[in-house]
């Protein structure tokens, strides 16, 4: 390892104590997770949006005037491939700005009890309960009827 002049405090808080000091501006560095709402590149580019800056979903406080000018042209755009190029635009200004680091995705294990048909997990919208059908121990599967 290398010195580089640096010094580091780590400060212990509870979750409740850091959303606090999010929402006040007060934290210089954390750790934190998102997980998307829907699937659309918009829901992860709103949080470097400056205007969305503490108390809002920006808890980076990221302020960067050529980044909100496309969030704002891209955020009123269809779903295009233009749109999509603007993100990647702002996705390549975060990323030279480094704004976060990325880490990690979550590891989940799940128990699916015999008979469960239609369960396929998956890591971003957490919504595949509505399409689990369970069915008796030792039951025939149902077939729809035409």
């Amino acid at each position: 390892a290398q010195r580089i002049g640096l010094r580091v405090r780590i400060d212990q808080m509870r979750f409740a104590e850091l959303t606090r000091k999010l929402k006040e501006g007060r934290c210089q560095m954390m750790g934190l997770a998102w997980g998307a709402d829907w699937p659309d590149a918009q829901n992860f580019i709103q949080l470097v949006y400056g205007p969305n800056r503490s108390p809002g979903s920006n808890n980076m406080n990221y302020d960067n005037p050529v980044v909100n000018a496309l969030y704002e042209k891209a955020s009123v755009m269809p779903d295009s491939p233009e749109r999509n190029a603007i993100y990647r635009q702002i996705n390549r200004i975060v990323l030279e700005d480094v704004v976060f680091l990325g880490s990690m995705a979550r590891t989940r294990d799940y128990l699916i009890p015999f008979g469960t048909k239609n369960f396929k997990p998956e890591e971003m919208f957490h919504n595949h309960e509505k399409y689990v059908r369970l069915e008796r121990w030792g039951a025939p599967a149902a077939t729809p009827s035409k």
